[in-house]
């Protein structure tokens, strides 16, 4: 893949910050001259616009760079010559477009910078009602997830109303990562990415998990790097109005990382058989994380039948007690009109 430039003259919002210290630029992107924004696209209706805001006094030497999903990217696509002010907000609309030249793609954008920088990005749709999306904030490398680590995406929900995507970034030497969906203490399925140089993924929790159909699986996905760098977060969908909303993912405790050989039973509700998970396969010496006691593998026969106590005999069946039969008929009486006899005189 070659090297892009920006031609002259393209459309680009410039804006001047009052204030290169306040609250709005995050302490983690002032601490590299690389960010990324882990989920990006303009596909269908969907777009991206992204911000880059020099925080620094002095002008900034930027490169944007782009990295398809789902396959490594040991070498970029970049857009190089592009110099930002210090103290300045630079807005890139639809940016895989204006600056990529892609009518449709999907992947991850990478920002390198001369000086610290803070990268957003809104990917959104457009209809008739107006536009409805999500935001990201650029992670700067040197905030990434380490070898050894783990993190929880708290506010999953997977099920009829709602479905959750898992979108992740690793870093140059690529990564390993173990993701489990846990609902209370329990664990409901495990399954690992194994991720090349800085390759982006995006994947719907339902469907990389098995997780069976439910109303709602509510929830949270517990990540850990087993390999490499990366950078990983979540989105939760409204599945009647494809409204997304991000989750960002917070440190977790290893004591309370779920054991991946841990495989509940979640009923469904619907008549959808649940498939396990192929990658979380049972161990004996393994420990639970929850007091629930899985199932035997074998066939489990009752301990007690039920047995009734007593049959039901109606008390006493119903009989008239008379039938009726008509005491008299009716006979008609026939009675003949009186006649006047008629006399006949014969004359003399």
């Amino acid at each position: 893949m070659g090297i892009l430039r920006r031609p002259v003259g393209s459309s680009v919002l410039v804006i001047c910050l009052l204030s290169v210290s306040g609250p709005g630029i995050s302490e983690s992107a002032e601490a590299g001259t690389t960010v990324s924004i882990s989920a990006a696209a303009r596909i269908g209706a969907w777009k991206t616009d992204l911000w880059i805001a020099n925080v620094s006094s002095r002008p900034a030497s930027v490169s944007l760079c782009w990295l398809d999903r789902d396959s490594p990217n040991s070498t970029t696509d970049c857009v190089d010559g592009i110099v930002i002010e210090g103290g300045v907000v630079r807005i890139f609309p639809d940016v895989v477009a204006g600056e990529f030249f892609m009518a449709q793609a999907t992947g991850a954008i990478q920002v390198r910078s001369s000086t610290p920088v803070g990268v957003w990005a809104r990917m959104y749709s457009e209809s008739d009602q107006g536009t409805f999306g999500q935001g990201f904030e650029g992670i700067p490398t040197e905030s990434w997830w380490d070898e050894g680590t783990a993190g929880s995406i708290p506010g999953v929900i997977s099920g009829n109303d709602f479905r959750t995507n898992f979108f992740a970034l690793a870093g140059g030497d690529g990564a390993t990562l173990r993701v489990t969906f846990k609902s209370g203490t329990d664990a409901f399925g495990s399954s690992v990415f194994e991720l090349g140089p800085w390759m982006p993924v995006l994947k719907n929790v339902a469907n990389f998990l098995n997780l069976p159909v439910v109303e709602n699986a509510i929830g949270q996905l517990v990540v850990e790097v087993v390999a490499g760098r990366a950078v990983f977060g979540g989105s939760v969908i409204d599945n009647d109005s494809n409204d997304p909303s991000t989750l960002q993912p917070i440190p977790l405790d290893p004591v309370v990382i779920p054991s991946p050989t841990l495989t509940p039973t979640m009923t469904p509700t619907s008549t959808a058989t649940p498939t396990p998970s192929p990658t979380a396969t049972p161990t004996p010496s393994s420990t639970p994380s929850s007091t629930r006691t899985p199932s035997p593998t074998g066939t489990k026969t009752p301990t007690r039948t039920w047995t009734p106590t007593s049959t039901w005999t109606p008390a006493a069946t119903w009989t008239p007690a008379s039938t009726w039969t008509p005491g008299v008929t009716w006979t008609p009486t026939l009675t003949a009109p009186p006649q006047t006899p008629t006399l006949t005189t014969t004359p003399n």
